[in-house]
């Protein structure tokens, strides 16, 4: 049995490691499958950084594809999509270095290295310049206004045209129409002339010129001559300005490319550095989760195949253990039925002596006048049916092991059949010095339908066993209780006895539990009597309870029902 034991202790533990090994494993893959998770997060988050990087990429050249082709074709288009794709290089940059607040191996690399964060900063601080340098790019879109001349404005000029008129005459007297003639035709010359001046007043800006209209033509001409020097002058500085602004534009594009180069070398080595790492690292956590997988599946098949090697030996074991119970029973129903045959033939044999000696002494003590001597046989008669009454429970256990009772009804008067039980009683009780007190309340004439015999049990073993215990007093009490058509028989017996321990209450009605744990006192019985009668009220329908405080008695009271 300990070889048993032992076997399927050790193959609990080893079920047990095995599946300590097993949740082990699944912890090991479920923490791999966190761990790939999260390298290949940072990897995706890396890539897409890298695609960033490269879209950087395609904005400077796109960038320098438009500078190009303005320097080349001097196309105001060009020069505008160039300062576009600034703008958005610009911003895509500031997403670039905004984007590294995100913890990715790649990104803590970048953030860690201050080479290249400065060359990132000092990318953006280029691009911005460029696009902050509005003059010289706003200066080149809106040229036509830089390089078209404004007009002279006429109208306040005209609005401001003022015209006068002086008239003068000479001091020849003025003659008549014949005397003119005469002067005419002798050639003299002495006509009376009249002299017309005309003044012209101009307005140029707060200044007022005054002439004659070929005077103030004049005038109107150089101040148109002097206004359009202005303006060619201005365009001429104007023109010299962009060109300005056109060479510092380059070299701050070609410090933008510069700066561009920087970044982007060492940043692509950077960025395939990690991505190439990523991808060791992935393949690595991969491989290892495979394995543990791998083991996991072994883990599994192994303890399956040893639960069904478990099982198996576990079914052969039973089978055996089965076939040896099976031969135990056969064995020790033989052994049963010998020791009924040898405890039958034994109780027959010795019924006849005790008869015998009972049917003697009955005599012995009728005839004989002596009290002392006719005590003597009286207890002679009482032992004799005492060892008489042990020997027909000990047969009938024997014909009924399952503790099942058959009652053989005939007619009992139970207030006489009580007394002379109970008088039985009374020569056993004054040997011990115990005053049996008895009380009965019961109709004389109540006959019912019982076994007498199963009767003289039930009450003999309770009055007995009290008499066992009992130090000084025992009183017993009988009567009878009606509730409907059921008459019910009350018996009631109390002792001063050592009383019954509280955890003890239950078990007294086992078998033979006086014989384990009341060895030192004297017994009526093989230690059946309690245990039979429970039985015997079980069968009459009857209820059986005991009271008791250890040190201070017991009571035992059972009821039998009957119908009228």
């Amino acid at each position: 049995m300990n070889k048993l034991q032992n076997k399927s202790y050790l193959s609990l533990i080893i079920i047990l490691l095995l599946q300590i090994l097993f949740f082990y494993l699944v912890f090991l893959e479920y923490k791999g499958e966190k761990q790939l998770l999260v390298i290949t997060r940072e990897d995706k988050v890396d890539r897409k950084f890298k695609d960033k990087a490269e879209k950087l990429s395609d904005l400077i050249e796109g960038t320098q594809s438009y500078f190009n082709k303005y320097i080349l074709f001097r196309e105001l288009p060009d020069l505008k999509k160039y300062n576009e794709s600034l703008v958005l290089m610009a911003k895509h940059l500031n997403n670039l270095i905004i984007d590294q607040n995100q913890s990715t191996r790649l990104k803590n690399k970048i953030k860690n290295n201050v080479v290249l964060n400065q060359n990132l900063i000092n990318l953006k601080r280029k691009t911005d310049s460029i696009i902050n340098e509005r003059s010289t790019i706003s200066q080149q879109l809106n040229l036509d206004e830089y390089l078209k001349p404004s007009n002279y404005k006429f109208e306040d000029v005209l609005n401001s045209v003022e015209f006068e008129t002086d008239k003068k005459v000479d001091s020849v007297k003025k003659k008549g129409l014949f005397s003119r003639l005469g002067s005419a035709l002798k050639g003299e010359n002495d006509i009376q002339k009249e002299q017309i001046n005309s003044i012209l007043r101009l307005k140029f800006g707060k200044k007022v010129v005054s002439g004659d209209i070929k005077q103030q033509f004049k005038n109107v001409l150089l101040e148109s001559q002097k206004h359009y020097n202005r303006q060619f002058g201005a365009i001429g500085r104007s023109l010299a300005n962009i060109k300005k602004g056109e060479k510092n534009l380059i070299q701050k594009n070609q410090a933008l490319v510069s700066a561009y180069r920087e970044v982007n070398d060492k940043l692509k080595l950077m960025i395939d550095d990690v991505l190439d790492d990523n991808s060791v690292k992935i393949d690595e956590q991969a491989k290892l989760n495979k394995k543990v997988r791998f083991y996991m599946i072994i883990t599994v098949m192994v303890l399956i195949l040893f639960m069904l090697f478990v099982l198996l030996k576990y079914i052969t074991d039973t089978f055996k253990v089965k076939r040896k119970l099976s031969e135990a029973k056969d064995q020790i129903t033989k052994d049963l039925f010998l020791k009924n045959r040898i405890i039958s033939t034994l109780t027959h044999e010795i019924k006849t002596p005790v008869s015998i000696i009972n049917l003697y002494g009955a005599f012995m003590g009728n005839k004989n006048k002596d009290a002392e001597l006719k005590e003597f046989f009286d207890t002679v008669v009482y032992t004799s049916n005492t060892l008489m009454h042990i020997s027909n429970q000990a047969l009938e256990l024997v014909k009924n092991n399952e503790g099942e009772v058959n009652l053989n009804l005939e007619s009992v008067n139970m207030s006489d059949e009580t007394t002379a039980i109970v008088n039985s009683l009374k020569i056993f009780a004054s040997s011990k010095n115990i005053n049996l007190v008895f009380k009965n309340e019961l109709p004389s004439n109540w006959v019912v339908a019982y076994d007498k015999a199963k009767f003289y049990q039930l009450v003999y073993n309770i009055v007995g066993n009290a008499v066992k215990f009992a130090k000084s007093t025992i009183e017993i009490v009988v009567k009878l209780e009606k509730n409907g058509d059921i008459e019910s028989f009350l018996f009631t017996v109390k002792d001063d006895g050592i009383g019954i321990p509280k955890e003890d209450k239950e078990k007294i009605f086992d078998l033979e539990y006086q014989s384990r744990n009341n060895k030192s006192v004297d017994s009526l019985s093989l230690g059946l009597g309690l245990y039979l009668c429970k039985n015997i009220i079980k069968a009459s329908n009857g209820t059986i309870s005991v009271e008791s405080e250890l040190n201070k008695g017991s009571q035992i009271k059972f009821n039998l029902n009957f119908k009228k």
